[in-house]
C-alpha cells in the first residue's frame, strides 16, 4: 500500500511494529508483528509490511564503533531512514528548510530511545546515510528493522528492533 500525503507542519508519529518472525502473529507485547505504521495525529495511518520494505532500494553501510563489550565490525543492509520518512510525508516542506526544525525521535521495543535531527539525515544538508537495517553481516536483525547510524564512534545511537518514530518539529525561528 502506498504512503498517503501528509499535511506538511504537523507531528506525525510513525510507529514501527517490529517483528520476530514471518508469521502475523501478535508479539508477547500485544503488538502485531510483520507491520510498518505510518500514523499521523489525524487518525489517517499508512500499513507497510516486510514485503513493502523489501521493494525500497538496499543500501550497505560498513560500521566501526565502539561499545561497552569492545569495538564492532559489521556490515548492515537495510533502507535510507530518509526513504521510510519522505514516503511517510514527514520531510515535506510546509515553510523553507523546514526540515532543519524537525526531529525525529526513535524508540526500541526496549524502551530505548535516540534522537535524530532532521537537517542531519536530509539529503541536502548533512545527509548522513542512517539505515534502517533488516540484516547485519547477512543474517537477519532483531524484530523488523535496527537503526544503524554510520559515522558514529560509539553505538550508542543503534537503536534494536524499532517499534516507533516520532517526529516533532521545534519552534519557528
Amino acid at each position: 500500500m502506498p504512503a498517503t500525503t501528509r499535511p506538511a507542519g504537523i507531528a506525525v508519529a510513525v510507529a514501527l511494529l517490529a517483528m520476530t518472525s514471518l508469521s502475523p502473529a501478535a508479539h508477547a507485547d500485544g503488538q502485531p508483528a510483520d507491520i510498518l505504521l505510518l500514523a499521523g495525529p489525524d487518525g489517517q495511518a499508512v500499513t507497510l509490511r516486510r514485503e513493502d520494505l523489501a521493494r525500497h532500494p538496499i543500501s550497505t553501510a560498513r560500521v566501526f564503533f565502539s561499545t561497552g563489550h569492545g569495538p564492532v565490525e559489521a556490515s548492515f543492509e537495510g533502507v535510507l531512514l530518509c526513504t521510510l520518512l519522505e514516503e511517510a510525508g514527514l520531510t515535506e516542506e510546509a515553510t523553507r528548510n523546514a526540515i532543519l526544525r524537525r526531529v525525529f525521535t526513535i524508540t526500541g521495543r526496549d524502551g530505548y530511545q535516540v534522537v535524530l535531527s532532521g537537517g542531519e539525515i536530509a539529503p541536502m544538508f548533512g545527509g548522513a546515510q542512517v539505515l534502517a537495517a533488516r540484516a547485519q553481516d547477512g543474517k537477519p536483525v532483531e524484530g523488523l528493522a535496527r537503526l544503524v547510524v554510520p559515522g558514529d564512534k560509539s553505538g550508542g545511537r543503534h537503536v534494536d528492533d524499532i517499534i516507533r518514530i516520532e517526529a516533532a518539529e521545534g519552534a519557528p525561528p
